[in-house]
């Protein structure tokens, strides 16, 4: 039980000296007295509640998507990853990761972490698992936008939708779509002060 509380201590100390949002599905850890301000407890019990919790989250924090940033960060280390030009690093970048032979000759866009050298390359093959995860920061991003959550102009990576059709396409009763409905008094209330 100490154990417990020490970690719970150490997270919500983080949290207030950072200035994070805690986020747990948990419904005693949020009405504990020493629990930071601003925690968001999430329901879990379908996929569509934390979806929906997401959007909220981003729209109760004011937060404003700028695609050109997202899948830009090392898994690894947190890094930055910037795109790769030159041929040799290219092929370092492979033989270090142990791609697939067949990888080699195409014409990838290549990219590697900042700090740690971590190589990254996205495959269109839908098994791969950048083609996994661009599919989900996708399918994330047209809940935003479903949302009413603000953007950045520039879509970069995600230039291929259509950001004004789908929030035409969006049915009114549409439970992303009411979120942008909802008076978010508290946040009115501090951007306010």
């Amino acid at each position: 039980a100490f154990t417990l509380f020490f970690f719970h201590r150490v997270i919500f100390d983080r949290c207030r000296q950072e200035k994070r949002t805690l986020v747990t599905s948990s419904s005693k850890l949020v009405v504990r007295k020493d629990c930071p301000p601003g925690t968001y407890r999430l329901d879990t019990k379908a996929l569509s509640n934390l979806e929906l919790s997401f959007v909220h989250l981003l729209l109760c924090h004011g937060v404003t998507l700028d695609p050109k940033r997202f899948l830009s960060i090392c898994v690894v280390c947190n890094g930055e990853i910037d795109r790769v030009e030159d041929k040799r690093t290219i092929e370092t970048i492979f033989a270090t990761h142990k791609a697939p032979e067949t990888l080699n000759g195409q014409n990838l866009e290549v990219f590697q972490c900042c700090n740690c050298k971590q190589g990254y390359w996205y495959d269109e093959r839908p098994t791969s698992s950048a083609s996994r995860v661009k599919n989900q920061a996708t399918k994330l991003l047209t809940l935003c936008i479903r949302g009413g959550v603000p953007m950045a102009k520039d879509m970069a990576l995600f230039d291929f939708i259509d950001a004004e059709q789908i929030k035409k396409e969006s049915d009114p009763d549409d439970e992303f779509r009411s979120l942008q409905n909802q008076r978010l008094d508290v946040l009115e209330w501090l951007q306010q002060e």
